[in-house]
Order: C-alpha cells, then sequence, then structure tokens
C-alpha cells in the first residue's frame, strides 16, 4: 500500500489534485492513502500536488532505473594513451616487451611441431657420434618460446634455434623428443612425436678400407697405426749399383 506523507501533501501550492482518503486504523492512528482498504470507512480529501513532488517522483524514477542499469552494465575505463593506441598487429609489435610477450603467450596456438630430422629409424653413421636436429612448428617460434631438445630424456639443449648439431652419441638405439616451452616458467606448451634412430660408429677398418693408407700416413691416422707399415722390399745388387752411377733411382716411399 502506498502511503503519503501528511506534511509532504500540506506543503504543495499547484493546481494539479490527487484523491487522498484518511482513516483511523485500529490503534487510533490517522491514515492517509490513495488506495483505501476494502470495508473500511474513509473519508475523502482533495490534495493539491506541487510540481517539487512531481519533479521529485521523476528524479527518484530515473535515479531507480540508472541504478538498475549500474548494476546490470560493466564499464572498463581506459586511459587516455591505452584508448589512442590502434588495433591492428602494428600496434602489438609496439607494445612494451613485457604485455607483448603476454599477449603472445596467450594467443600463440601450435597445430603441430614436427621432426624433419633424423627420419624415424634412420641410422647415422660416423665416427664422432654427430647427430644434426631440425624441428619445423606451425605456426612459427614465438618471442617468449623456446625449443627443447631431448635424447633418452635427457635435456641436451634449449634454443630458439630450429636445427642443434649434437656430438659423442655412443652407439645403438636413441630416442628424440622437441618441445615447445615458455622461456619464463619453462613449462611445457606442446611436443612433437617420439622419433627413433640409431648411431653406428664407423670402425677403423671401414675407414681403412674406404681410404686406403698411404706410406707417409702410417704413425698420423688412427687407421693406420706404425707397426702396420709394410717394410721396404730389399733391392738387388744390379738395382743398388745402377742407383749409385745414377741410371736408376730408388721409388719415394
Amino acid at each position: 500500500m502506498k502511503l503519503i506523507s501528511l506534511t509532504l501533501l500540506l506543503t504543495c501550492v499547484t493546481t494539479l489534485y490527487a484523491q487522498v482518503y484518511t482513516y483511523v486504523d485500529k490503534n487510533g492512528n490517522t491514515i492517509y492513502t490513495d488506495n483505501p482498504p476494502e470495508q473500511q470507512e474513509t473519508r475523502k480529501l482533495d490534495i493539491q500536488l506541487t510540481q517539487p513532488v512531481q519533479q521529485a517522483q521523476q528524479e527518484q524514477q530515473e535515479n531507480q532505473q540508472e541504478q538498475t542499469a549500474a548494476n546490470e552494465t560493466k564499464t572498463v575505463r581506459l586511459s587516455p594513451d591505452t584508448m589512442a593506441q590502434p588495433t591492428s598487429n602494428d600496434a602489438i609489435n609496439t607494445m612494451p616487451a613485457s604485455i607483448n610477450d603476454s599477449i603472445n603467450q596467450e594467443t600463440t596456438s601450435y597445430q603441430h611441431i614436427d621432426i624433419i630430422k633424423p627420419a624415424n629409424e634412420e641410422t647415422i653413421r660416423n665416427s664422432g657420434g654427430q647427430l644434426t636436429i631440425e624441428v619445423k612448428s606451425e605456426p612459427t617460434l614465438a618471442s617468449n618460446h623456446l625449443y627443447r631438445f631431448l635424447i633418452d630424456g635427457n635435456v641436451i639443449a634449449e634454443t630458439t634455434s630450429k636445427t642443434y648439431n649434437v656430438s659423442n652419441l655412443e652407439r645403438g638405439e636413441h630416442k628424440l623428443i622437441v618441445e615447445i616451452i615458455n622461456a619464463s616458467d619453462k613449462q611445457t606448451i606442446t611436443r612433437s612425436q617420439e622419433r627413433v634412430f640409431f648411431i653406428k660408429q664407423t670402425t677403423l677398418a671401414e675407414k681403412k678400407r674406404i681410404n686406403p693408407c698411404l706410406i707417409r700416413e702410417y704413425g698420423i691416422r688412427p687407421e693406420c697405426p706404425l707397426k702396420d707399415k709394410p717394410k721396404p722390399q730389399p733391392r738387388n745388387l744390379l738395382l743398388k749399383i745402377t742407383d749409385l752411377t745414377g741410371v736408376t733411382k730408388p721409388k719415394e716411399e
């Protein structure tokens, strides 16, 4: 039930009228209302409403509407410098490094990361256990991310380079995995499938067979030990005489 203050009604001085009823409740209180209760003896009053009352009612309604809109709407206030920033990709590149890295970290989503070299189950033949690793990611590596190379579960490098050379790998089977990680906290973002490869070091006998030893190389090349150097063949007496006279000349070994 809507109650209207008697004091407010008595101060009204304009030509607007409202129907107001008054009655005495069971507690002996005088009640003024524009909606009298049923089965209650009331007395009708002619009350003039002033313009300030209408304005007050209108302002109250507007305040309630504004309050409702404020509760339902969340407003984000930006500083003039922020509002002036363009929204293109060039704007992201001009931001401070910390902000730019944060954006890259949140927006970069890698579709895949592949190991280009070595091929799966490839046999690498060399004497130093050397291996060249090459990877490719889509999209390319973000500025705040790193490649992490793992062989047999051990981290061998964390770098931004797509290629990395390894040496002194033992003979036998090895397993390779490449991950993309955050440079700050080293957390893994994505990883490649496991790649198996084999290291087969070339033996000295194989190297000697491929590249035979020269006389002057004995004692220098590991596969040409000095003890295996062939002994010179003895020359007969006639050749020795001709050598002394300058007719023939001993072959250089």
